[in-house]
């Protein structure tokens, strides 16, 4: 998102507007989409992408829910929760689930990400091995 406004601050119209478009061209429907975001320390414009993403792709997909990835901060309260996505939160076709990390009896492997993969996707970034875990 930075290449399309270099150099100044992001207008959240814009900001909307080209996340539509790029969400436009993904070639996503009829999957289950999971949004991993960070939780509330972190400083991002999380209304206007949880906002953006319900609306563009709920209609287009089998199923959209959020991860909240709480690394090792407590869950966040429904307080919390309304504040970090905005005032169209809870959406109810769309769950929000916060990542039980403490727990690792709750965590089933479901398979990886192989190192080359994870280079791709991360841009010579992350050239890990990388295990896909869900809640049981």
């Amino acid at each position: 998102m930075l290449s399309f406004f270099p150099g100044r601050p992001l207008v959240e119209g814009e900001f909307r507007t080209k996340l539509a478009e790029f969400l436009g061209e993904a070639n996503i429907r009829g999957n289950r989409v999971l949004v991993i975001v960070p939780d509330d320390t972190r400083t991002l414009p999380m209304p206007a992408i949880y906002e953006t993403l319900v609306e563009v792709l709920l209609p287009k997909v089998k199923e959209l829910a959020f991860l909240v990835a709480l690394g090792t901060h407590p869950p966040l309260t429904e307080a919390q929760l309304s504040r970090h996505f905005g005032r169209r939160f809870p959406h109810p076709k769309v769950p929000v689930y916060q990542h039980s990390w403490q727990d690792s009896q709750t965590l089933v492997r479901v398979g990886t990400i192989s190192k080359d993969r994870m280079a791709e996707i991360s841009r010579g970034l992350l050239p890990l091995e990388v295990a896909v875990e869900k809640e049981d």
